[in-house]
């Protein structure tokens, strides 16, 4: 497994667009040794370890975000599985916001196939929201954001897998979310693909606050 493939650029927050954070982000990378990037690896190694797996306070006003994840031929992975079926262990009947566009080459979106799942499992569609617009984790947390807003909620609880939730969180904290991390795992299970996505994910979010501070800088030499 390839810790970059050749969606990388389409799946990233940035896009192509960003061409120049990337740069920018990479010489950080080789100008600081790669410590921001190891701290933000143990960020993430944390968050995975001492992450939830139930929430007591979720109820009515606080709904559920699930985040998606890439289909197989217009199919969940076992990882989305795990997801979906942690949001129907948790207490009372939360409204679940289900995120994720059309990826790949599949017809099928990320939300759709997550609520055709929980359908099937009885769980009631009045209880679903989709929102099938967004490619990435930022767009995720950023449409997330406009449908908290319509319902008046102050927070949200948000169901990933474990290596996920520390930059899931990062990026509901920049949208304004208040967000409450439940895990879709009971436990970290390490092996080498979870220890590349914990790269990957650390990689990202050191790009992500590269561009930040790349903004700063530019809008202080306008």
């Amino acid at each position: 497994m390839s810790l970059f493939n050749k969606n990388f650029f389409k799946d990233s927050a940035f896009g192509w667009d960003g061409l120049s954070t990337f740069v920018f982000s990479n010489s950080l990378l080789l100008l600081s040794l790669g410590l921001g990037f190891f701290y933000l690896l143990t960020k993430v190694l944390w968050r995975a370890l001492r992450a939830k797996t139930q929430v007591a306070y979720v109820n009515q006003q606080y709904p559920v975000l699930v985040a998606g994840l890439r289909l197989h031929n217009n199919r969940i992975s076992p990882e989305f599985k795990q997801r979906l079926d942690r949001v129907k262990q948790l207490p009372g009947r939360p409204v679940i916001i289900l995120l994720g566009g059309i990826t790949a080459n599949n017809t099928v979106s990320e939300a759709q196939a997550g609520e055709q799942y929980l359908l099937m499992q009885g769980v009631e569609s009045d209880r679903i929201i989709k929102e099938q617009q967004s490619r990435h984790t930022l767009e995720n947390m950023q449409y997330a954001s406009a449908l908290l807003r319509q319902r008046h909620s102050e927070a949200i609880a948000v169901i990933s897998s474990r290596y996920h939730l520390y930059r899931l969180l990062i990026l509901a904290r920049s949208a304004g979310i208040k967000a409450i991390p439940v895990a879709a795992e009971s436990c970290l299970r390490v092996n080498g693909i979870i220890v590349m996505r914990m790269i990957k994910e650390a990689y990202y979010l050191h790009w992500f606050f590269s561009a930040k501070l790349w903004v700063w800088i530019s809008n202080i030499m306008l």
